[in-house]
């Protein structure tokens, strides 16, 4: 798990090279978990990457709980999309407030182009759990962060996306590379179930299905987690938002779907009323 330092030299000539192309205007291939692109490619909109994702993002919302109970010490959980963006972090209030100092924001993107070395872009270029310590990162967003990232495959075996534990300061358990890696397995092993069951079925994705209620990117968002059973503060907390503005972005998504609760929201979404 740990990267080597001929690794993070191997890694840190080959974004020298992606550097001295984009400058040139030329395009070299990039490694995005399994996919190629090129460095001048552009950026991919934060709502089309959680609509891609959204699968994976409900996994790990479930896992919320897990986090919570597991981590009694300051920890930041972020969640990639295969190009390395990031589409959602959790932790405590204080690492929270610290990730968005630092610029870890959701649709800021960490692949080897766009932010050189760092725990996302080496477990995109090794296809692999990695582990970098804070001083092994070179980029300021996270130097004071130590790292692991590990990566999410779906049923066709490529990394559909990264999940992240970041720690401040490294816990003293032992065993924490480990324990943090069961708990990456058994996320993967529900994504790749929950693939498959709604590939099996046919049925529309939650996305799909919020989408014929003309609601904004902000309301689909807040209305993703309130399905699952999120309250006011706990979406808030997630996506950086007052829980006033929480309620009322809720009240608007009642209003776009004729109803009055979290319940007959469910039901109408699902073609139950």
């Amino acid at each position: 798990m740990k990267v080597t330092l001929v690794e993070l030299n191997q890694i840190g000539r080959k974004h020298e090279r992606l550097k001295r192309a984009a400058t040139a205007g030329e395009t070299l291939p990039v490694r995005t978990s399994g996919r190629r692109r090129t460095a001048s490619s552009g950026r991919t909109p934060l709502r089309v990457c959680q609509e891609k994702q959204e699968m994976l993002m409900q996994t790990c919302r479930e896992f919320v709980p897990v986090f919570e109970k597991s981590f009694d010490f300051p920890h930041l959980v972020v969640l990639a999309n295969a190009d390395g963006e990031i589409l959602q972090r959790w932790g405590d209030g204080d690492s929270i407030l610290k990730a968005a100092r630092d610029g870890l924001q959701p649709g800021e993107r960490y692949n080897l182009a766009n932010r050189g070395v760092n725990a996302f872009s080496a477990a995109m270029e090794l296809s692999r759990p990695v582990f970098l310590e804070r001083n092994e990162h070179r980029v300021h967003a996270l130097a004071n962060w130590n790292a692991f990232v590990f990566p999410i495959h779906g049923p066709g075996k490529k990394a559909d996306g990264f999940v992240g534990f970041l720690f401040s300061d490294m816990p003293h358990a032992p065993g924490v590379g480990p324990f943090l890696h069961a708990i990456a397995m058994k996320m993967e092993r529900e994504y790749e179930t929950r693939c498959k069951s709604v590939r099996g079925t046919g049925q529309p994705t939650l996305e799909e299905r919020l989408s014929r209620f003309g609601l904004t990117a902000r309301e689909c968002q807040v209305a993703s987690y309130w399905v699952l059973d999120y309250d006011y503060k706990q979406i808030s907390k997630a996506i950086g938002i007052s829980e006033n503005t929480v309620r009322v972005i809720v009240g608007r998504i009642n209003g776009k779907l004729k109803v009055n609760s979290k319940a007959s929201m469910i039901l109408r979404l699902f073609d139950a009323i």
